[in-house]
């Protein structure tokens, strides 16, 4: 996993193609983040004007609670803004490291476009409802920000790996080849979820984070097609 990060990270660097990519992958999550923001902070508005003694704590912490609630929930968002640029990314990860594939037939705009939306409403709603959960074992040694993070990284990981399979594999092969590197797939899926909670950095994941799991796919004896 670190291997993946770390090719990722210099290709990132050092290759013109990716800079593009990273230059509109870095606005679309920065809109994404402010839209996600205001929409944050209108709900805790909403919730002042309903419940009047929330009004003075909410008037002082609101900007910063909506900042942090926003920090927690955009990680789920990397899944549409990543749906934009998974098969630009990943083609420019083949032609560095490996050429000798052929090309990846690659799914349908539209079908990935929907099958992004849709897990992101799936990971979206599986935080709401876990919400209470984080909130209720946070104040026991931290305990909820791990269960987010393992529930997060098992969901970003499953969904990063799938939209870059199914470049190559048929929804069955998707399967066995995600359950023959499952431990890869969910470090890789941690390692996006911790630093997409990290202002600034989480404007890069999208990027780095397809780049990276198209080298998990590609793991040294179990290379695709």
């Amino acid at each position: 996993m670190l291997n993946a990060f770390r090719k990722a990270a210099i290709q990132l660097l050092t290759d013109p193609k990716m800079w593009k990519l990273l230059g509109w992958s870095m606005l679309v999550s920065l809109v994404c983040f402010v839209a996600l923001w205001a929409a944050m902070s209108g709900l805790l508005h909403w919730g002042a004007t309903h419940w009047p003694r929330l009004q003075t704590w909410l008037s002082w912490g609101g900007v910063v609670v909506s900042f942090v609630a926003t920090c927690f929930v955009f990680p789920t968002m990397f899944v549409l803004v990543q749906s934009f640029f998974q098969e630009a990314v990943a083609d420019c990860v083949d032609a560095k490291y490996y050429p000798h594939l052929p090309p990846a037939d690659g799914a349908p705009f539209w079908t990935a476009i929907w099958r992004a939306l849709k897990f992101f409403l799936v990971m979206l709603s599986l935080n709401l409802g876990a919400a209470p959960i984080y909130l209720g074992m946070m104040f026991f040694m931290g305990s909820g920000a791990a269960v987010y993070a393992v529930l997060n990284g098992f969901l970003a990981g499953r969904e990063y790996f799938e939209v870059v399979a199914l470049r190559r594999l048929s929804g069955g092969e998707v399967d066995a080849a995600r359950n023959a590197r499952w431990g890869s797939v969910f470090w890789t899926g941690l390692a996006i979820t911790l630093l997409g909670v990290v202002p600034i950095l989480n404007l890069f994941m999208p990027i780095l984070g397809a780049a990276a799991m198209v080298h998990i796919t590609q793991r040294p004896g179990r290379v695709m097609k």
